[in-house]
Formats: structure tokens, C-alpha cells, sequence
């Protein structure tokens, strides 16, 4: 790629030496960088930011905005949405992102999206926004303990998504509670695309430890279930055949492990 099509903007420099002297830590970014109209490449990794400036929308030939590891950044520019050549925002690692912006839903050119959070208050991209991103590979839904319209939560469409191959559901919520039919019911409506591969579901409420759709994911290869709160046993999950990983963390609730997961038959006695 040509310079002019580039842009790095380097967080720090550990080693101390004569031609790579220490560096403060950045935390902002020039607002000029909204007149250079060529970029195509925008590298802002690990950098101390808690908002992008809205003259980056103004890079149309934008492609890739790398904020991977970006932990302070609260929110992306409201203009998003006209950055209508951009395909890969690497938000992976942007652990205080609060929302998507309500224009995300017309970069229509997006292929992959690591994180989308639910946001709070209409003035948000909802889950909705979904159903029109063509999104490749991984997509983590965070925050879905946010959503309170289940209508717009079904026509997210994801069971449609047929190149998601990797999901994760995270039902953690910004304030108050919700019930435990409320979990049980979003996601029964964010059923996957059959070919999904790998699964992530955590900070789930409900009584029904797997979703009716989960033995339909044939192909399924890795399930992490992480933070269920009202569990003390998991069964079924020895009838996932094409498992070839799992992983299981924080459940201080389980007591015992059923024989279904462990893929034993049972002979009918204790």
C-alpha cells in the first residue's frame, strides 16, 4: 500500500534507544487528519483515547480503522456512517466502548465487525441495525442485557448471516435488572446461522441453560459458556457431536456434571 494511502499513529515505544527514543503516551489525534481524503488505512492501536474526533467521517476512501486495544475509548464518531467505503473497524479489545453509533447500519461495505454494543437510549444503533451489515467471520454482541425491544431484537435476522462463523453473546446490562424469562427469550430470537462454528454465551439469566436452535449447529466446533447465574448441573451438552472444544469458566453454582455431558449412556440406575 503507498504512503499516502497509510496512516500509523504509534501509542508508545518501549525500548529506549538512540533511534527510538521513549514517547508520551498519545491521547488524542490531529482533527486535520479529516483532510487527508486518501487514506485507506488508519492504524490508532492502543492509543488513550476516550472519543474519535468526528473529522475522521470525512475520510471516504477509508477501508480499515484499526482501534484494536483502544481499553479507554467510550465512543465512536456520530457520523460513522458516512465512512461509506469502510470494511474492517477492528474494535476488538475496546472494552469501554458504551454504543454503536446509529449510522453503523449504513456502511453497508462492512465485511467484518468484532464487537457491536448495545447501547441504552434511542439514540444508539439498535440491534436491528444488524440486518444490514453482511458481517464475515466473528461478531461479539455486548451489553444485549440493554435490549428491551424484542421485536427489533427478531429482526436482527441472524440465523440469515450465513458467513458468521464465530458469535458471541454477552447479556451483561448497564444498570437495573432483568429477568430471567427475558434472557430465556432473546436468545431463543438471536438463533445463529446453522453453519456457526464457534459459540460464546455469557452473564446469562435463565432457566434454560442451552437454546432450543443448539443442536441444530451441526458444524459447531468450540462453546465457551462463561458467568450463568442460576446453574448447578449442565446436561445435553454430550449431545453436541461435533464439539471439539469447550471451555466453561466462572459458574460457582455447579454441583455436578450429568452423564449426557459426558457422552456416557445411562443404565436407569444412580
Amino acid at each position: 500500500m503507498d504512503m499516502i494511502g497509510r496512516v500509523d499513529v504509534l501509542h508508545g515505544i518501549d525500548d529506549e534507544t538512540e533511534d527510538f527514543p521513549k514517547v508520551d503516551v498519545i491521547e488524542d489525534i490531529p482533527k486535520k487528519i479529516g483532510k487527508l481524503i486518501h487514506l485507506r488505512y488508519v492504524n490508532l492501536i492502543e492509543l488513550k483515547m476516550r472519543k474519535l474526533p468526528e473529522e475522521l467521517c470525512g475520510l471516504h476512501n477509508l477501508q480499515t480503522l484499526d482501534i484494536t486495544g483502544c481499553r479507554e475509548l467510550e465512543e465512536l464518531p456520530q457520523g460513522i456512517g458516512k465512512l461509506i467505503n469502510l470494511r474492517h473497524p477492528e474494535n476488538y479489545k475496546v472494552q469501554s466502548l458504551r454504543f454503536m453509533p446509529i449510522g453503523i447500519q449504513r456502511l453497508i461495505n462492512l465485511r467484518t465487525l468484532k464487537k457491536f454494543v448495545v447501547g441504552n437510549d434511542n439514540k444508539t444503533c439498535s440491534l436491528e441495525g444488524l440486518k444490514y451489515l453482511n458481517i464475515f467471520g466473528e461478531l461479539r454482541l455486548s451489553k444485549l442485557g440493554n435490549v428491551s425491544n424484542e421485536d427489533e431484537a427478531r429482526r436482527t435476522e441472524l440465523k440469515n448471516k450465513k458467513n458468521l462463523l464465530d458469535l458471541s453473546l454477552d447479556f451483561e446490562k448497564d444498570e437495573g435488572e432483568r429477568t430471567n424469562e427475558d434472557d430465556e427469550t432473546l436468545l431463543e430470537i438471536l438463533q445463529p446461522p446453522l453453519n456457526l462454528e464457534k459459540l460464546q454465551i455469557g452473564h446469562y439469566r435463565g432457566n434454560t441453560i442451552l437454546p432450543n436452535w443448539m443442536m441444530s449447529l451441526t458444524k459447531l466446533k468450540g462453546l465457551s459458556l462463561y458467568n450463568y447465574i442460576n446453574y448447578n448441573y449442565f446436561p445435553l451438552l454430550g449431545k453436541l457431536l461435533s464439539l471439539e472444544s469447550l471451555a466453561i469458566s466462572r459458574m460457582d453454582n455447579v454441583k455436578r456434571v450429568s452423564n449426557e455431558f459426558l457422552r456416557i449412556e445411562s443404565d436407569g440406575t444412580s
